[in-house]
This record gives structure tokens, C-alpha cells and sequence, in this order.
């Protein structure tokens, strides 16, 4: 936790973080493309938390918009070639 920050201020902003993620993975789904973390990281501020780009994918907001399809080595040179995963968006009608 950032020492500038109170936890009902991290928290706010870590909440804050998820909604702005789960907008661009929301987004990413609805092209019908299949998009891979990496691009969702790409989209998003720096986390306050690494363990929260995990978490990002475990809401159950984002659960329901993509099913998992592949899993490859990530291009996030801080990452140094962990899996990341590919993902495709459901269709709409399922979501509702």
C-alpha cells in the first residue's frame, strides 16, 4: 500500500482500478476478437498491486463477458514470458 495513502483511499482507488479494467476487457469482448491480457494491461494505469491485474480477471463482472481460449507467453517484459491468456468475448445475448 502506498504510504501517501489511507486504506479507505487505497481502497477507493483500487476499486476505482477494477471498474476502469473490467470497461476495457467489456469493450475488448464486445469486438468478437480475441484479445490477451497483455492488451487489457496496455489499456490500464499501473496497478497499485500486482496481484490485482489477477483479480481484475477473477471479478465476476468480467467472468461473465469472456471464456479463456489459449494460454501463451506474455509480451509485458516485467512479466519475463509468464502465460498469459487469450480470451473471447461471449455473445451479448448470453451475458443479459
Amino acid at each position: 500500500m502506498s504510504e501517501e495513502m489511507t486504506p479507505e483511499e487505497y481502497e477507493a482507488a483500487r476499486e476505482e482500478w477494477m471498474l476502469r479494467g473490467e470497461d476495457v476487457v467489456e469493450s475488448l469482448s464486445a469486438s468478437g476478437q480475441p484479445f490477451s491480457f497483455d492488451m487489457v494491461r496496455r489499456e490500464l494505469p499501473e496497478a497499485l498491486h500486482p496481484n490485482h491485474y489477477g483479480q481484475l480477471m477473477k471479478r465476476h463482472r468480467v467472468k461473465a463477458l469472456v471464456d479463456k481460449v489459449q494460454a501463451r507467453p506474455s509480451s509485458i517484459p516485467t512479466r519475463r514470458g509468464g502465460l498469459s491468456y487469450v480470451y473471447v468475448g461471449r455473445g451479448w445475448d448470453e451475458v443479459a
